[in-house]
């Protein structure tokens, strides 16, 4: 495959709209976010209708909106023909069934809500999380390799640039990756580093729990977990798709130090984490009505689901999911960058000096360049 290559505005040579070819977006991706879009549709409507009846409230019904998760774990199974899994998962509800039948255990919708998901909703929060990786990647790349030559920023440039926290004076071009990634374990602390990343994003959930004054009624306190779990199934399809640019190390060289754009990812959140939790603080001190010692001991369970629930995904994405994934990132980055576009010339940096010391390199007498005698004063 060729790529193309169009002249920019005004006959200028070189163009910084993002060429199609580029795309890494599979058929099957394309029909796991339809399906999972078309899925959620007749949820809402059910929502919409079930809390009209005011028989339900929201922590009730909340747990509707995930299930198009649940079947996108379903059509992975059947799709990549995983007969033993959907097998295993069938039998573990059969029994499951038949035990809470028989009254040997009591199967609570909390139960049955955690284990579908460990058995196949975590699938498809996978599924739909690769989805998003190949959407974002190169058009992330792209804005971030021609960020700080544009003339005027796009309001997508403007958003990569704040979250990505990309400085406004690095010559962002020399962008590149790692595309020799070959793991032989899971990556402990890239996982670590993504489940950080989903308890900073778990503050905002505290503040919600902190704030609503109808959070700790009597008719409410059955429907408070499985209504946390189903918020938390979100966080994964927000914190994963960062984890690529970690595990490739996309960076932008320089002369000095390389700017790492997962980096970049990470001080953002950590500026954002600072107001936050301050607010979190002053809620908890100022504002909110209900028993202190019910909502940390809710804040406390929601952040251990949270490390479950980030971890279990990431092992599952590390399995399964990131080698396809590494694969077609680096096809694409060879064919479109074959080699580095620009070279740095420094002191034995990380530039052409560095192969100076390689074996077979010729060098030249610096005394054939002559001396230089000065005069003598007297």
């Amino acid at each position: 495959m060729k790529p193309k290559i169009e002249k920019g505005k005004r006959g200028t040579f070189w163009s910084t709209k993002m060429s199609p070819d580029l795309s890494i977006l599979r058929k099957e991706d394309k029909y796991i976010v339809l399906l999972t879009v078309l899925a959620l549709m007749p949820c809402m409507l059910a929502y919409y209708y079930l809390s009209g009846t005011g028989e339900y409230t929201a922590y009730d019904l909340i747990p509707l909106l995930t299930l198009p998760l649940f079947l996108d774990g379903i059509v992975i199974y059947v799709k990549e023909r995983r007969w033993k899994s959907f097998a295993m998962m069938v039998a573990v509800v059969a029994a499951l069934f038949v035990l809470h039948r028989l009254e040997y255990i009591q199967v609570t919708a909390d139960i049955l809500f955690f284990v579908l998901f460990i058995l196949i909703g975590a699938t498809g929060v996978v599924a739909v999380a690769e989805a998003i990786q190949r959407v974002l990647f190169y058009r992330v790349v792209h804005s971030v390799e021609y960020m700080n030559v544009k003339r005027k920023l796009s309001l997508w440039d403007k958003m990569v640039a704040f979250l990505f926290n990309v400085p406004d004076d690095l010559d962002t071009r020399n962008i590149t990756m790692n595309y020799n990634l070959q793991r032989t374990s899971i990556p402990w602390k890239e996982m670590f580093q993504t489940v950080a990343m989903a308890l900073l994003l778990g503050m905002c959930i505290w503040i919600y729990l902190s704030m609503n004054p109808a959070f700790m009624r009597e008719d409410s306190l059955e429907s408070i977990p499985i209504f946390m779990f189903s918020l938390i199934l979100v966080i994964p399809l927000l914190v994963l798709p960062f984890t690529i640019f970690k595990s490739l190390d996309v960076r932008v060289e320089t002369n000095y130090r390389a700017f790492h754009i997962h980096s970049g990812v990470m001080e953002t959140l950590k500026r954002m984490a600072l107001p936050i939790g301050a607010t979190l603080i002053f809620v908890l001190l100022a504002i909110n009505t209900s028993d202190p010692i019910q909502v940390m001991t809710y804040i406390g369970a929601s952040a251990l689901a949270i490390i479950f629930v980030v971890g279990y995904t990431c092992i599952l994405y590390y399995t399964t999911n990131e080698r396809p994934l590494v694969n077609d990132i680096v096809t694409k980055w060879q064919i479109f960058r074959p080699v580095p576009i620009f070279v740095s010339l420094d002191e034995g940096g990380s530039g052409r000096a560095r192969f100076d010391d390689a074996p077979g390199t010729p060098k030249r007498d610096k005394s054939d360049f002559g001396e230089l005698i000065l005069p003598q004063l007297k």
